[in-house]
Order: structure tokens, then C-alpha cells, then sequence
């Protein structure tokens, strides 16, 4: 009897044991969205922060639509473009192949005012011409082709119901002019690394989009690129950006924060380039900035403090704030172990402080 008290004590410790299991939960991970950190000093950085790429997987050919959905045409370059789409199913899944025929391209205007709500691009397709979805107002989901390397002009102009897009890709290069202007309510935004030019008004009136992490290989960014961004919190600026068109940021209230990552050669291309009518107090300039353009910084009205940490870079005509900011509310805080500081035009018109730390956190 007591042999078999002891053998059941022992199945209800075990049962406990494994119940106990059952309640551990792992801890949340330390939210990274605003800054990034060194674990090790916790001084933040300007590092651009992980976007995954884009993992959605490919689809059986039997998913998608029928061939008779879509008009299609072979052209002079030899690549199968899908003209128009004729159905009317709400979610739509392009063929891989029509008429034996591989699709590689999204013809102009081909879904543009169209019913459509959720679209999958097959991996084959390349290219979308202009216009492709101009319009389609109740488009709300849609995954891109793995193999996409342009998003052509107006591609999804006035998309008002896509509230996030992901353009991850590694293949994507190129985002024309107004891709995706007017998409109001466009909150989110996931660009690939391999991503070298967003043309003039590539995201103008995106009012709902939260922040502007720009693509880790940027080379241009074009004239009014996220120009009526009312909602941008937070601008991300990579090293590679070499040529800046007119007023390519929000000229919002709503920035309070611009970051650009070390290795920037130049600010700005022309006047009113960055936080124009914005909250930005303070800013940190990398070392690697040589060069601030004339009226970078124009009416920046609350701007207090601007760090920098290398050597006195060229200014433009001089000056790279204008009278909307007070003069005398500008500190300028410098590294005096670096070149140039003792004879840069900046100290007839602003105070300068030396700081052998420079440091934002």
C-alpha cells in the first residue's frame, strides 16, 4: 500500500513540475523603434535600424487567376507585359505565366481605378509601367514581386486605402516620381538596402506616414520626395545620399528628430532641405560632414543645440540658418582637438563651445 502511495505522490510531482513549465514567459525585448543603443555604454548611435526582408513565400501557380482575366501583349524588348486586367474578383493573384509566356511587367494604366482590394505580384514580374495602379482606391494589401527593380511613375498614385507597404526586396533600385503620392493613408514604409534613387515626390501627401527610414544605399533622393508628410516623427539619413533635390523632407511641426549615419560627406543640395517649420532642438553632425549647404537648417525655429563632432565643415554662403531661428538661442558645440575651428565664419555669428566630449545621451 505505501508502495503505491509513493509511486502516485511521484506522478503528481511530476504533473506539477511539467505545469509549472507551462507558465514561463519569455521577456519582451527592449524596444528599439526611436533609438539604438550600445549594450555595452548605452550611448545611442545613429545605426539605421534591422528592416527583415522581404520573406513572403511564392504561391502555387493553381492560386492564381484565370488567363482571361488579363489582356496581355509580347513587346519590342521581348517582355511579357500584362496590358489590363478585366476581372472583376476583388483579390487578385497575377499568373506566372500566361499562354505559356513568363509575366515580367505590369503594364501602363493595366489595374489603374480598378475594384481591386489584395494583389499578389508572382516573383517573375520586373517591372510596373506608369500608372500601373493608379487609383485603385479600395487597395488595401498587396505583395510586391521578389524580382521587382522598378516601381514606375505613379505606379500606385492615390492608392488611398494602402496603409503599409513593403519594398524590401533586394532586387527593388529604383522608386520614379509620385510612385506613391497621395497614398494618405500610407503609415509604414519598409525600404531594401539596395534601393539608390526615390524620385521627386515619390511619397508627397502621405499625411498618415509615421517615420522616414531612408534605404541604407540611397544615392539621390529627389524634389519634394515625402514633401506633405504631416505625421513624420523621425528622419533616418544614410552615408551614401549624395544629391538632395528641393524641400525632399516634411515641412512639418511633427519632426523632432533627424539622424544622419557617420560616413555623410554633405547636408543638403539647396536651401530648405531639412527641418523647415519642424520642432528639431537639437542635431548631431557626424564627423564625416565636410560640407552644410546654404540655408540647410532654414526656419528651424526651435533649434537650441547642434553638436559636431569633426572638423569645422565648409558653409554654403556662410550661413545655414536663417532669421527664423534666433541667433543668439544657438549653441554650437565643437570638438577643439579638430581642424578649422578657430577660423570658421560660423564664429561671427554664433556661440561656440568647445566640448572635449561630444555626445547627444
Amino acid at each position: 500500500m505505501k508502495k503505491i502511495i509513493s509511486v502516485f505522490l511521484m506522478f503528481v510531482l511530476i504533473w506539477l513540475l511539467l505545469i509549472g513549465c507551462n507558465d514561463i514567459t519569455e521577456a519582451p525585448l527592449n524596444d528599439t523603434t526611436n533609438h539604438i543603443t550600445d549594450s555595452t555604454t548605452n550611448k545611442v548611435t545613429n545605426s539605421r535600424p534591422d528592416i527583415p526582408n522581404n520573406t513572403t513565400e511564392s504561391y502555387p501557380d493553381e492560386d492564381a487567376n484565370p488567363e482571361s482575366d488579363f489582356e496581355y501583349k509580347i513587346r519590342d524588348d521581348g517582355e511579357f507585359e500584362i496590358t489590363k486586367y478585366i476581372g472583376n474578383d476583388k483579390n487578385v493573384v497575377i499568373p506566372k505565366k500566361i499562354d505559356g509566356k513568363t509575366v515580367t511587367v505590369i503594364g501602363m494604366s493595366a489595374f489603374s481605378g480598378s475594384l481591386v482590394e489584395a494583389l499578389v505580384m508572382p516573383d517573375t514580374i520586373k517591372y510596373t509601367s506608369f500608372g500601373a495602379f493608379n487609383g485603385c482606391k479600395n487597395l488595401k494589401d498587396i505583395k510586391m514581386s521578389s524580382s521587382l527593380i522598378t516601381v514606375s511613375l505613379a505606379a500606385f498614385h492615390d492608392c488611398k486605402s494602402l496603409t503599409s507597404i513593403d519594398l524590401s526586396m533586394s532586387s527593388l533600385k529604383y522608386i520614379d516620381e509620385e510612385a506613391f503620392s497621395g497614398c494618405e493613408n500610407l503609415k509604414t514604409v519598409k525600404f531594401g538596402d539596395n534601393v539608390i534613387l526615390i524620385g521627386d515626390k515619390a511619397f508627397f501627401g502621405c499625411a498618415s506616414l509615421e517615420e522616414i527610414i531612408l534605404p541604407k544605399n540611397l544615392q539621390e533622393i529627389g524634389e519634394q520626395a515625402f514633401l506633405n508628410c504631416f505625421n513624420v516623427k523621425k528622419i533616418w539619413i544614410p552615408k551614401t545620399l549624395e544629391k538632395w533635390g528641393y524641400y525632399p523632407f516634411p515641412a512639418s511641426a511633427s519632426v523632432t528628430e533627424i539622424i544622419f549615419e557617420d560616413g555623410l560627406k554633405q547636408i543638403g543640395g539647396v536651401e530648405n532641405v531639412l527641418c523647415y517649420n519642424g520642432k528639431i532642438e537639437t542635431l548631431r553632425i557626424p564627423a564625416s560632414v565636410e560640407l552644410i549647404s546654404s540655408g540647410a537648417f532654414w526656419d528651424c525655429a526651435n533649434l537650441k543645440e547642434i553638436y559636431f563632432e569633426g572638423n569645422a565643415p565648409q558653409i554654403g554662403n556662410g550661413k545655414f540658418i536663417d532669421f527664423a531661428t534666433p541667433v543668439e538661442s544657438v549653441k554650437i558645440y565643437y570638438n577643439p582637438s579638430k581642424s578649422g575651428w578657430d577660423t570658421t565664419p560660423l564664429r561671427d555669428i554664433y556661440t561656440l563651445i568647445p566640448l572635449f566630449t561630444i555626445g547627444l545621451g
